[in-house]
């Protein structure tokens, strides 16, 4: 059968809500839902959404987990399972657990459950993304074909760029991030998307990311006028404030590559990343800075 050439064969797309949460509401878990939300004091369910989605053209969604627990997981995905205005689920699981893998294998065989999250936001520790112990969970969630779900505060960007930086294979998705976060990337997104392996890891005020022959260093404790990398053994071509583009001067020795002329205070918020040439790889070694810097005789 030949088709006709002057047919027009028509795309069908789904307009996806791409982040719902539902739940039957209970006052002790959710108690986080405060008097000035009390329109959310009730339960949120498909049968609920579906006047919403039909009034504005949305063909289904995903849901997200809104409580931090495996039961939440297996709610979600209950719904998913009734419910065919579910395309997806992104639910919860204990990443910090050193058998995470077999919750993980265990949660593959649902065929809609997408991803996983951590309301790293609920965290006292501003750096709780980069964890060892969470980043190893997180790593394990690529096997699985699984993404994960990044939801911050600006305060905890640092954080987040170390831990897309230590494992760039894995899929993350960007979660109601703040507009300051928003714009920060606007300004500096070379620095994190589609990121190679980087091997440069210590610094007392930054993280790093890498593309090819460029280092990214992103400075969260700006030290000033002058900021310092320690023991990058590979050569230095060119430097530059990556949100600006503005050059910059710097000195490097065996031991150590200075960034100089800076401004007193952070160029950039809440991040300042400073993207640096090189003329190959980035190599860091720190153990040869400790071995080889001069000391004074005693």
């Amino acid at each position: 059968m030949i088709a006709d050439p002057g047919r027009v064969e028509a795309k069908v797309f789904m307009k996806i809500d791409s982040h719902q949460h539902f739940w039957r509401y209970d006052a002790t878990r959710d108690a986080w839902i405060t008097e000035e939300m009390a329109v959310l004091k009730r339960d949120f369910l498909p049968a609920q959404l579906a006047a919403e989605c039909a009034a504005n053209g949305i063909d289904a969604s995903v849901a997200v987990q809104a409580d931090q627990s495996e039961s939440e997981t297996n709610f979600l995905l209950d719904l998913a399972k009734e419910s065919s205005s579910i395309a997806g689920v992104v639910g919860w699981v204990n990443l910090l657990w050193p058998r995470a893998a077999e919750r993980l294998e265990h949660f593959s065989r649902f065929e809609k459950l997408r991803g996983f999250r951590h309301v790293a936001q609920a965290e006292k520790d501003d750096r709780f993304l980069a964890r060892d112990d969470f980043v190893k969970g997180v790593e394990q969630l690529r096997q699985f074909g699984f993404t994960y779900d990044i939801l911050i505060y600006a305060r905890q960007l640092p954080a987040a760029i170390d831990l897309v930086a230590r494992i760039p294979e894995q899929r993350f998705v960007i979660v109601r991030i703040l507009m300051e976060v928003g714009r920060w990337t606007a300004r500096n997104g070379e620095s994190v998307h589609t990121q190679d392996r980087c091997q440069p890891s210590r610094s007392d005020y930054a993280c790093f990311t890498r593309k090819g022959n460029t280092l990214y260093m992103h400075v969260y404790f700006w030290p000033g006028e002058t900021v310092a990398l320690s023991g990058l053994r590979t050569g230095v071509k060119s430097a530059r404030l990556l949100a600006t583009g503005q050059p910059l001067k710097f000195e490097q020795d065996r031991f150590r590559t200075q960034f100089t002329g800076l401004p007193g205070e952070a160029p950039d918020r809440p991040v300042t990343t400073i993207a640096v040439e090189c003329e190959s790889e980035p190599i860091q070694d720190t153990d040869f800075v400790r071995r080889e810097w001069p000391r004074l005789a005693v």
